[in-house]
């Protein structure tokens, strides 16, 4: 998909709201050390705490729903995409929350893991 403005307005209109609006900050020991204020965006302030939501997320709304997705990837794209195929799945309200609920209590697991192993 090419970069264009249309496409942009589209992945915005798009995208799921979660993955949407990252906080951004100015960081003022970084624009000092880099001589001109330099603006910090908090990318893990979503779900799956990474950008790759936003991609994953635009990338499976071009395919059909009934569409069979592999992702060989268990990082953060592979999350990405489990995250948005549980979303799109045609279950019924209360299943999909209870499911992305799962998902996002998992992940917390994970990270919190990571954090605790200094990885």
């Amino acid at each position: 998909m090419d970069l264009k403005l249309a496409n942009i307005e589209l992945a915005a209109r798009t995208i799921n709201p979660v993955f949407l609006n990252s906080p951004q900050f100015a960081d003022d020991q970084l624009s000092a050390g880099l001589g001109q204020r330099t603006i910090v965006k908090v990318e893990t302030a979503n779900p799956i705490r990474s950008f790759k939501g936003r991609g994953a997320d635009f990338l499976l709304h071009t395919f059909d729903r009934k569409q069979r997705i592999v992702c060989a990837s268990a990082g953060n794209f592979g999350q990405a995409v489990r995250y948005q195929q549980l979303a799109m799945q045609a279950l019924n309200k209360s299943e999909r929350t209870e499911q992305l609920s799962a998902m996002q209590d998992r992940l917390k697991l994970y990270y919190n893991h990571q954090a605790y192993q200094g990885e």
